[in-house]
């Protein structure tokens, strides 16, 4: 089951854009489904731009989000909506600052209509940690005004990311199948019911989920990391490994959008046993940028801590036999450039391998060794607070997750007397993966 926490850093400050910004992109033409209308002075291109960066958002799409919140401001007066929009994207503490103290000036003078008004307090809700109170308001109001698609939209997102029972999550997929159901042919309706199973079981996604992800993509460029998300865990590799390729290929280069749906790739590519293209284009990926100081943007972060660490994960799973200078290239990529905070990951990972590298060459006494020296790493790496942005907190988790399920993955492998212990244990802890991104530890299929 997913997390609430994992939510809180999703929407507060992770961008999971697939398609590049462009003044194109932002055009006259292009609309959101839905629209909040606003009071005062508030121009219609800046409504125009704040309600498409609230869809932007609400499907995903913080980047493109955020950029429409940007020129939202370069049009001159803009709704109170559009600074909580920034709130919502802040990819630091800083930033969110002042939005925040911009917000409280607006307010203070802002004529606002009756739907802005109601959508600024229950967003302001869910700014303030409340997020399965903002879902009930968004769901209340939408029962009350059966035509307002867009609150119902956001009472089902939020409620989706709120659920941490069974009963809870049902009721999610009843509401997304209804909304979808009873508008088959909009986009946020569609990114909805395919979101509604993001963490179900991989066995129990279902047919009709995924051809909400394809009707959703028609419609909104960013269900597409979503549509190869749920056809990787559907079992469908092949498909998402094209519909990644796809991303990549219309992406600002090097940006979030490119190093996450290539990630993604590379790990699909792996996982269908394809090793030299998935190889290629690893070393394509970790080569893309340098650092002289601390990742500053999340696709900076992304690539520190998810790209540079790949090369690692696949070792410390692949069948076959590991060499000694595949290590060497792997533990090199992963020292990556911007600070030593993830030294004591990488190290964890590098023994993981390298207890893998000697059981596979018989030698057990010296296998256990490095088990114990990655689980020493493992500790320091828990107890060291490297986390500076709530997006650096979740990839944090994630690597925490891959050294334990590492750990107990070399477990198994060593000491066969205990194995089924082992692998039962890492069942239990095994969970879909968060913010669209593969799994930690990937597997072949």
């Amino acid at each position: 089951m997913f997390h609430m926490e994992h939510f809180l850093l999703l929407l507060l400050g992770v961008a999971v854009a697939p398609l590049p910004c462009s003044a194109e992109f932002f055009s006259a033409d292009t609309r959101p489904q839905e629209m909040i209308v606003c009071g005062g002075e508030v121009t219609p291109e800046a409504q125009r731009l704040t309600n498409l960066g609230l869809e932007f958002f609400l499907c995903g799409d913080t980047s493109s989000a955020r950029e429409a919140f940007t020129q939202a401001d370069a049009t001159g007066n803009t709704s109170p909506l559009n600074e909580v929009g920034k709130i919502l994207c802040a990819e630091s503490k800083e930033a969110r600052a002042e939005a925040l103290a911009t917000l409280n000036e607006y307010i203070e003078n802002a004529s606002m209509t009756p739907q802005e008004e109601f959508f600024l307090k229950a967003l302001l809700l869910f700014i303030n940690g409340d997020t399965r109170g903002a879902a009930e308001e968004f769901l209340s109001h939408a029962e009350q005004y059966r035509n307002d698609r867009l609150a119902r939209a956001w009472g089902i997102l939020l409620l989706h990311y709120a659920a941490n029972d069974e009963a809870t999550q049902q009721r999610v997929l009843n509401l997304a199948s209804e909304f979808f159901t009873r508008f088959p042919e909009n986009g946020t309706a569609a990114y909805l019911r395919a979101l509604s199973e993001e963490f179900f079981p991989k066995e129990k996604i279902s047919d009709e989920a995924l051809r909400a992800a394809a009707t959703a993509t028609k419609i909104l460029p960013a269900a597409q990391m979503l549509h190869g998300h749920l056809l990787f865990r559907a079992g469908h590799a092949h498909e998402a490994a094209d519909v990644f390729h796809v991303i990549r290929g219309r992406a600002e280069k090097n940006s979030y959008a490119d190093f996450s749906a290539g990630l993604y790739e590379a790990t699909a590519l792996w996982c269908l046993g394809k090793t030299t293209a998935s190889l290629q284009l690893r070393r394509e990926l970790n080569a893309a940028i340098t650092l002289k100081a601390a990742p500053h943007t999340d696709a900076e972060r992304l690539w520190r801590w998810e790209i540079n660490s790949l090369p690692l994960r696949v070792m410390v799973t692949r069948p076959e036999r590991i060499t000694y200078t595949e290590i060497h290239a792997a533990k090199k990529a992963a020292t990556g450039q911007g600070g030593d905070d993830l030294i004591s990951y990488r190290d964890c990972l590098v023994n993981l391998v390298l207890a893998r590298y000697h059981a596979q060459k018989g030698k057990k006494g010296l296998a256990s060794q490095f088990l114990a020296k990655a689980e020493a790493d493992y500790q320091h790496f828990q107890e060291k607070k490297c986390a500076i942005t709530p997006f650096e907190l979740t990839l944090h988790t994630r690597a925490c997750q891959a050294c334990e399920l590492g750990i107990l993955t070399v477990r198994a492998e060593l000491f066969q007397t205990t194995s089924e212990t082992w692998k039962e244990r890492k069942a239990e802890l095994e969970k879909p993966a968060s913010l669209l991104l593969p799994p930690v530890l990937p597997e072949r299929f």
